[in-house]
């Protein structure tokens, strides 16, 4: 597949060529598989109430996919989803349902993250059609 923009190479033809092959090893030695931005800082993040709240919120388990909330850094936005920024939420709001996970930094089960980024699956395909048009878009409906 050409790419017609510049070198540009899309986040997801990345993992997918990473991960794919790799699932046994992910699934065996992992329960979860964080796809995150190289802009993406845990400074102010509370990874135990996270995961605590992950696995102690849901009725029937774990979500296959989730997403922290994400914060400004130096006035520059982080989201364009109000409902991942942050700030958006107050009174002790921890966990809430979405039909959208963001593709800065979306947390897989590793069972799923297996299923999806396995060779030759949708994400291959994906992958090779983003690469194609020099573009990102689409991965969010992937996995929502």
């Amino acid at each position: 597949a050409k790419n017609l923009y510049w070198n540009y190479v899309p986040k997801l033809a990345l993992q997918q060529r990473h991960l794919a092959g790799r699932g046994q090893e992910l699934e065996a030695n992992y329960s979860f598989v964080w796809l995150l931005d190289c802009d993406i800082s845990f400074e102010a993040f509370d990874a135990s109430a996270y995961f605590s709240a992950l696995q102690c919120t849901f009725v029937g388990g774990t979500p296959v996919v989730t997403q922290p909330t994400v914060t400004r850094v130096g006035g520059k936005t982080a989201t364009d989803y109000w409902i991942f920024d942050h700030r958006s939420w107050t009174d002790g709001i921890v966990v809430v349902r979405t039909p959208l996970i963001e593709q800065q930094a979306p947390l897989l089960d590793a069972g799923f993250a297996r299923w999806l980024m396995r060779d030759k699956g949708f994400a291959s395909r994906m992958a090779k059609v983003q690469l194609q048009n020099g573009a990102d878009w689409g991965t969010e409906h992937l996995w929502c």
